[in-house]
């Protein structure tokens, strides 16, 4: 998506894309699926700070047939108690924190995988940063597809 490059060179921030030696189809609603990338990088560019790197990797998933894209950033990260409630619809880990947004991308993110027979998680990355993950099944028809 080089639509991010410049906001993340803007921003301060590296962007990172990376994954496996071979594409791996999923057969999904595009729109969605840009949709569920947009939502997670407008998310880094919100909460990694200046001099931060995000990292956007499409591989094949640990669990046979599935895809995992991952959008992983050095930022503050997000307390483990969290972790749980980040897709939560309106949720925000720091109310008090103004950095826009209305606490809807992750839970749009978390739909669309669930719907796509997928799913979605958080996890905390050491020494700082978060790991958002999207596994869907491989090659699997979309419910919006024609």
């Amino acid at each position: 998506m080089k639509r991010f490059g410049r906001r993340f060179r803007d921003a301060g921030l590296t962007l990172e894309w990376g994954g496996g030696a071979d594409p791996v189809p999923v057969v999904a609603d595009g729109r969605r699926l840009e949709q569920v990338i947009e939502n997670l990088l407008v998310n880094a560019l919100r909460y990694v700070p200046e001099g931060g790197t995000v990292r956007v990797t499409v591989e094949t998933g640990e669990t046979a047939g599935t895809v995992r894209l991952t959008v992983a950033d050095d930022g503050p990260g997000i307390a483990p108690e969290a972790l749980d409630h980040v897709f939560d619809r309106f949720y925000r880990e720091d109310p008090a924190r103004s950095t826009g947004g209305s606490g809807l991308g992750l839970a749009i993110v978390n739909e669309v995988a669930r719907t796509h027979g997928g799913r979605a998680w958080a996890e905390g990355r050491e020494p700082s940063g978060t790991a958002i993950h999207v596994a869907l099944p491989a090659g699997r028809l979309s419910p919006w597809a024609s």
